[in-house]
């Protein structure tokens, strides 16, 4: 069932934005698709979805030179697919990729705990993939790096925690319980709408007696908009594609604020 579900939302997203349009939003859809077929080993698919996926997001993020999280992790994925198929080559070639972009990313960007989790998981695989190889050297070096990265992953984790609030964390739970369920009744079927509505409504009103108590913030500006949009386009089923966009707006603010929003079509309404 997850399959049609992607299959229904990338037909909502090719309607948005048409066919021939490399959008980010169908790119993150290709990547579900990917993941999916990866789950179910059917590798040679799941590097189809994810090779479309990295193409659309070059694309996109063709001013940066292509230097962003979301190039980087489709990188990742097309290298534990490599790896998986025993092209050992292909794999570190993929992750020499991927650790190439977050060398560059994690000179300026400020969501640190995010950077180092990614350099670890990338150097792990490339050492992996030495293994493999037999190159017992590159073993060596890598191991030299993760050993540094996980001591400076501690103290900027022992930091970060020190310096957020109990409000923000609790704006930021409600805000993402409430996008997730946006989400869900922007695709339901019709028979399911009435049910997800609800469940909805209650989470809208969560969302406003968090942002009454929260401070002066990027992350309330951005729940209040939120909010908004949800709300007008809740009794309107023609404004689905709306909440969509409202909720793929909010994912971007999300991912600034540190949090890894990872968007699952699911196959029933929890």
């Amino acid at each position: 069932m997850q399959k049609v579900f992607l299959d229904q939302a990338l037909e909502l997203y090719l309607e948005l934005y048409g066919e021939s349009t490399l959008h980010i939003n169908v790119a993150a859809v290709k990547f579900q698709q990917g993941a999916l077929a990866f789950q179910r080993e059917q590798l040679e698919h799941a590097w189809v979805h994810y090779s479309e996926c990295l193409r659309a997001r070059r694309h996109v993020y063709a001013y940066s030179q292509g230097n962003h999280l979301e190039v980087s992790s489709c990188l990742h994925e097309l290298g534990r697919v490599a790896y998986s198929q025993n092209r050992y080559g292909e794999a570190i070639k993929m992750l020499k990729s991927e650790k190439e972009i977050l060398d560059q990313l994690c000179e300026t960007s400020i969501e640190r705990q995010r950077m180092l989790q990614a350099r670890l998981t990338n150097l792990t695989w490339l050492r992996k993939c030495a293994k493999e190889s037999g190159d017992d050297e590159e073993v060596r070096k890598i191991t030299m790096e993760l050993t540094h990265l996980k001591t400076t992953e501690i103290h900027t984790h022992t930091e970060t925690q020190a310096n957020l609030q109990p409000h923000t964390l609790l704006l930021q739970q409600v805000v993402v319980r409430c996008r997730s369920l946006a989400r869900q009744f922007a695709l339901a079927h019709s028979k399911n709408v009435e049910y997800s509505g609800r469940q909805l409504q209650v989470a809208l009103a969560n969302v406003d007696k968090e942002i009454e108590k929260s401070l002066p913030c990027s992350l309330k500006v951005a729940a209040s908009e939120f909010r908004n949009v949800i709300s007008e386009s809740l009794t309107d089923p023609e404004k689905r594609l709306t909440m969509l966009e409202a909720c793929d707006e909010l994912r971007d603010v999300l991912r600034e604020h540190g949090l890894q929003v990872v968007d699952v079509v699911q196959s029933k309404v929890l």
